[in-house]
């Protein structure tokens, strides 16, 4: 900071969707307005916690430093709920190079706000006892170690040590200064029959669970028990009852610790400053509803008057002395209209004008009995008004915030039905400039993991500004933003919200620091960072659908060229095989041919020779018994030959069909084999192609050979006959069965010799369904051919 510019000043808070927490950031947002100087509100939540979100939304506060912020204010009782106060310490002492301020909680040798609870708390339990009798206390306190909580626990226990009162540690429970725990630990109490007239729960928002709990359960408050808190948040108004409590002077606290940082960093003398909390007796205790003060609190008022009161009271003694009804409502009337924006305001309006009725009220009736009715009823008036120009106000503002509510949830529709950014951000900047939002920042990280570093710079408003290209700026968000747009931060007042999903910090946003939205902003960010997620989701969803794409295209290529060299090679291997069969087949012929027309021809002449030797030997017997011998193993080498030559080529296959060489087959069996091997061919049975009918020839061939030598069978049947297609009217099948009556297969054994692969093979060959089985319980084998043709 040079020494003409404004500083900026930083504050660390947890959240604003609480009005503890929100009505000390309203002061701060007021003052730094008043004293225009920058201002950057940290948004994070509670240091240390074990929820996952707010460890992520911690992270805002490592932007807090020497380059960002000239100046920063802690509100340490806020974030503190997990920590004990020695970790508080060591927060501050972080960051001992910037000038801070602590509210809440008073920290050695950094300047602190707090206020003194002591008193008022002292007073309230001092009320109970006296004024409603109340002996058998409970209490519902803040987290262990909690400086506040410690403070107002030992105010207590100094009140019920002096009635000679003990609070038993059955009717202590612990709670977090959430409703939650309220409810929690008041139905705690109840469960365990622990028995009390008194519940002090030390904040207001454990009082409200509290009550949930009683009046659930049928306990009548107060009369059964008297219901106490501690802060006097609005939020207690929703009762139907006036809560008691103690009222911390929260906005007062905000302002008091924005005058403190300043000094710190203009180098003046600081000091610690405590602002007093006030009892207020509402009809939780027992208390009825008054319409004034009572002359105690009164007093105690009189003597505490800030200048705001002192202001109002000055202003409106005279008109009141002069009893001029019509001066009067219009003076105050003035004055709401300038200062009455929230209920804080009418508060102090009310207790002004019982502090003049008071006043004026001991004079006149001492001198002048009717000057009294006259000022009593000019007072009633005056808090008549009071009391519709709250109604009235609170009304206006109900209207306007549901209005803005519509218009933030319309805002959270729109970005919730978008999937890309930029279409997230058009919704985003049309939806802020309903809200009269001009200028905002979304910052997403480009690494989501702890250790980020940078971030891209999305600009979001209604207004131009040059030198911002959405997403094409990359830069260390440890400056927060990047340096050509740093100097709005200096000028303004700003919001920085954390944009977390569960667990993973996304970002950041920087919206305008409005009190009136500060619920709206807590709202926005949330569903801001839920579609962010969600987008980021359907884009990895996308790019892995784009790669499984293109990773299935590539293996679809590669078993396409894979299936195009395996149906190469098939193809060639059927080739190969045909080749190996025609072969074969040639092969066969060629020498069945040779053993016909050549061997044979020999061992005929041999056996014409022998037959010449034999009748040229009639006179030498010996040698013509040889002669004999040698004709008779000629002509059965004939035989034998011509027995392989049928083998090799099936005789008048081509020429009479396969019906006619199957027959021969069949006759050739029963003579080498001396068993029955029979033939039957049914009418009608369709002619086979010469290339199937070779086939099924060799099936047959090799059928009746297996059986032969393997089955120790007496009998063979050869079938040929043809049956409808099942299912498929105009088609028939052909069908081919070798049985036999011998041994069978085996059970549980799957035939797999090479006689039977070449079978299966060779009915591929001719388009026929192979199969082999022991169709009579294990007993006896068929081999099957079956070939569908068209009628």
């Amino acid at each position: 900071m040079t020494g003409t510019e404004s500083p900026t000043i930083g504050v660390f808070t947890a959240e604003l969707n609480d009005s503890y927490q929100e009505k000390i950031w309203e002061g701060i947002v007021e003052a730094a307005d008043r004293r225009g100087i920058g201002l950057i509100s940290f948004l994070g939540s509670r240091i240390k916690s074990p929820i996952p979100q707010e460890i992520s939304s911690n992270t805002v506060y490592a932007m807090a430093h020497r380059d960002t912020v000239d100046g920063l204010i802690i509100i340490s009782s806020a974030i503190s709920s997990y920590v004990n106060y020695d970790e508080v310490v060591q927060l501050f002492a972080q960051r001992k190079d910037l000038p801070q301020v602590s509210i809440g909680l008073e920290i050695p040798g950094i300047p602190s706000v707090t206020v003194d609870g002591r008193q008022g708390m002292a007073d309230v339990i001092e009320h109970l006892i006296c004024e409603h009798h109340r002996s058998r206390f409970a209490l519902i306190t803040g987290p262990h170690g909690h400086g506040e909580s410690e403070e107002r626990i030992r105010s207590i226990f100094q009140v019920l040590d002096r009635h000679d009162i003990t609070l038993p540690k059955r009717r202590i429970k612990t709670g977090s200064f959430e409703k939650e725990s309220g409810i929690t630990a008041a139905r705690d109490l109840l469960l365990s029959g622990t028995d009390f007239d008194a519940l002090v729960c030390l904040n207001d928002k454990m009082a409200i669970g509290a009550w949930e709990v009683l009046s659930g359960a049928g306990i009548d408050v107060p009369n059964d028990v008297s219901l106490v808190g501690f802060d006097g948040q609005e939020e207690a108004e929703s009762l139907p009852l006036l809560l008691t409590t103690v009222r911390q002077p929260l906005a007062e606290l905000g302002a008091a610790a924005v005058e403190q940082v300043l000094g710190l960093i203009h180098q003046r003398s600081v000091v610690n400053r405590t602002l007093v909390c006030t009892p207020v007796f509402g009809e939780t205790c027992g208390c009825r509803a008054r319409l004034m003060k009572d002359k105690e609190e009164l007093r105690e008022f009189s003597r505490t008057m800030g200048s705001f009161e002192k202001e109002i009271y000055h202003y409106l003694k005279p008109h009141v002395v002069s009893l001029d009804t019509q001066d009067f409502l219009a003076a105050l009337s003035r004055l709401i209209h300038q200062y009455g924006n929230d209920t804080g305001s009418y508060q102090r309006f009310h207790s002004v004008l019982s502090l003049l009725h008071q006043q004026e009220s001991q004079d006149s009736s001492r001198h002048a009995p009717s000057r009294f009715h006259e000022q009593a009823d000019l007072l009633l008036k005056g808090f008549s008004l009071i009391a519709r120009a709250h109604i009235r106000g609170q009304t206006v503002r109900n209207f306007a915030m549901r209005e803005r509510f519509a218009i933030a949830r319309s805002v959270g529709v729109s970005i919730s039905e978008a999937f890309e950014v930029p279409v997230i951000l058009k919704n985003l900047s049309e939806g802020f400039s309903r809200l009269k939002i001009a200028d905002a920042y979304l910052v997403l990280y480009t690494r989501t993991e702890p250790s980020f570093s940078s971030g891209q710079l999305f600009y979001i408003g209604s207004t131009s500004k040059k030198g911002l290209t959405d997403g094409e700026i990359t830069f260390p968000v440890r400056t927060i933003l990047p340096e050509t747009s740093r100097q709005v931060l200096k000028n303004g007042r700003w919001a920085l919200l954390p944009l977390v999903f569960q667990a993973e910090a996304l970002g950041y946003l920087i919206l305008p620091a409005r009190a009136a939205d500060s619920v709206i902003y807590d709202a926005i960010s949330k569903q801001i960072a839920s579609t962010l997620k969600g987008t980021a989701l359907l884009d990895q969803v996308r790019s892995h659908e784009k790669n499984l794409e293109g990773e299935v295209s590539r293996r679809t290529r590669e078993l396409t060229r894979t299936n195009q060299k395996l149906t190469e090679e098939i193809k060639r291997r059927i080739r190969l095989e045909e080749e190996v069969i025609d072969i074969s087949n040639k092969t066969m012929n060629r020498i069945g041919q040779d053993l016909h027309d050549d061997l044979c021809q020999h061992l005929a002449g041999i056996s014409m020779i022998a037959t010449a030797l034999k009748k040229s030997l009639q006179n030498n017997p010996s040698a013509a018994a040889t002669a004999e011998q040698i004709n008779a193993l000629a002509v059965d080498s004939i035989d034998r030959t011509k027995s392989i030559v049928r083998g090799l080529v099936p005789p008048g296959l081509e020429e009479h069909g396969l019906g006619v060489a199957v027959d021969a087959l069949v006759e050739a069996a029963h003579r080498s084999s001396g068993i029955s091997v029979s033939f039957i061919e049914e009418p009608g049975f369709p002619a086979p192609s010469a290339e199937q009918s070779l086939q099924l020839y060799r099936i047959i061939q090799e059928g009746i050979s297996n059986a032969l030598r393997h089955s120790n069978c007496t009998r063979i049947e050869v079938k040929m006959y043809s049956r409808p297609a099942k299912g498929h009217e105009k088609h028939v099948e052909s069908i081919i069965e070798v049985s036999d009556n011998g041994s069978g297969i085996p059970a549980g054994i799957q035939p797999m010799g090479m006689g039977l692969k070449i079978m299966k093979y060779r009915a591929e060959k001719a388009n026929a369904v192979f199969s082999i089985a022991s169709p009579h319980n294990g007993n006896g084998t068929m081999i099957q051919c079956r070939i569908k043709q068209e009628t």
